[in-house]
């Protein structure tokens, strides 16, 4: 049965890729087995996907984590993308892998990764309130422009740091 068959592939760290209009599995590089490395890449887009993959949104979203500026995962051509310095993530939004590529905007600086899930959460906020129908984020900010996501990284951050400081 096919329940039977997404147990024995869970049972050995497998699942089903979510397709469609959804979060997709999160990409990362090889994170921590490569010397360049500067943050956990591996472990940071497990947490995100174990977070967001599968989520339904307009189009389909990609996420990629890489550990150093090399950004072996393309993370700048992803919907969201971070890439690991020595002060966290920076964060790229808005970009496209394909034909004609964009690459994505740097919206913040070094995130630390507990906050990445609050990164996500605030892009993903905006755009399914903002999204047409079946439109993709690159879409989204090429109409509304990049500053309406920077605004809500940025109000995510400053929250945490609040939260943090009392």
């Amino acid at each position: 049965s096919l329940e039977d068959a997404l147990a024995a592939l869970a049972e050995i760290g497998l699942c089903l890729a979510p397709l469609g209009s959804k979060v997709r599995t999160v990409r990362s590089c090889s994170g921590l087995l490569c010397p360049n490395a500067r943050q956990d890449s591996v472990g940071d887009a497990r947490r995100l996907n174990d977070l967001f993959s599968g989520r339904e949104v307009p189009r389909p979203f990609r996420m990629s984590v890489s550990a150093c500026r090399n950004s072996c995962a393309e993370s700048m051509l992803q919907d969201v993308g971070f890439i690991g310095t020595s002060d966290g993530y920076n964060v790229y939004v808005g970009g496209k892998a394909g034909g004609t590529p964009i690459i994505g905007t740097l919206a913040a600086k070094g995130v630390d990764a507990s906050r990445m899930p609050d990164v996500v959460g605030a892009v993903l906020a905006v755009y399914e309130r903002e999204a047409g129908e079946r439109e993709q984020l690159y879409k989204v900010i090429a109409r509304l422009g990049i500053a309406i996501f920077e605004t809500a990284i940025k109000e995510v951050l400053n929250n945490n740091q609040d939260k943090e400081s009392e």
